[in-house]
């Protein structure tokens, strides 16, 4: 396996990313390492992911589908689909934080 792009690492965490795509790649991955016992299975906590057939279709499918974080699970979707990570409902700290590790696959 060869990386072609820097590995970044947040170590201080509080990193918050906006709605996006990766359209050089054709999956995209996450996979939750630890998620705190506050967000396990809540679906606001985890990740979203947009419809991929735009707002014309937004009466027929719901346009935002949240995937909750649970730890030891692994997310795969086609990397075109625009994505992000959800916000809690609750903000502030948590018993521990959450760590996932994403990648790209071309």
């Amino acid at each position: 396996m060869r990386i072609k792009a820097p590995v970044e690492f947040d170590v201080a965490g509080g990193v918050v990313d906006l709605l996006h795509a990766h359209p050089r790649a054709q999956l995209a991955s996450i996979f939750y390492l630890r998620v705190p016992e506050e967000l396990s299975g809540n679906p606001r906590g985890g990740t979203l992911l947009r419809s991929p057939y735009g707002p014309q279709a937004d009466d027929i499918f719901d346009p935002n589908m949240y995937v909750p974080p649970l730890a030891g699970h692994l997310l795969v979707f086609p990397a075109t689909i625009e994505h992000a990570p959800s916000r809690p409902d609750t903000a502030g700290l948590y018993s521990e934080p959450r760590v996932v590790i994403v990648t790209n696959w071309s």
